[in-house]
């Protein structure tokens, strides 16, 4: 319904967007899951108008959130809509992490560290012929 409708992209948006800064946590969680399902599926009609909500997120207290967020951006890579290189630099600035630091990576809470497996994991090679 999302990639035929803009009016209720629009709803759905605005809904989404109000319940990002929700202070549930629960409500943060499910806005974010969305968020990764419509990137899963292409359904996001402009990314820019999302790309700050998830950056956000990133940094929620919430490790689920982070979570969730990290997933929208691996769909979001992996439908071409952001470029990887670009999104690692973003992470290692969001999380305060350098990614090639393993024993610093290892500390991070197992739900966004799977998040991070997850994303990580759809950086590909270039195929030679």
């Amino acid at each position: 319904m999302c990639g035929s409708n803009k009016k209720l992209f629009r709803r759905i948006r605005d809904v989404i967007g109000r319940s990002m800064v929700s202070r549930d946590p629960f409500i943060r969680i499910a806005a974010t899951a969305t968020l990764a399902d419509l990137a899963k599926f292409d359904l996001l009609r402009d990314v820019e108008e999302i790309i700050g909500w998830v950056q956000s997120r990133l940094q929620d207290e919430e490790p689920a959130v982070a979570h969730f967020a990290l997933v929208a951006l691996k769909y979001l890579v992996v439908n071409e809509e952001l470029e990887f290189d670009l999104v690692i630099r973003v992470l290692e600035k969001r999380l305060g992490v350098d990614l090639c630091d393993t024993p610093t990576i290892m500390k991070l809470d197992s739900l966004i560290l799977e998040g991070l497996l997850m994303l990580l994991g759809t950086g590909r090679l270039e195929e030679i012929d």
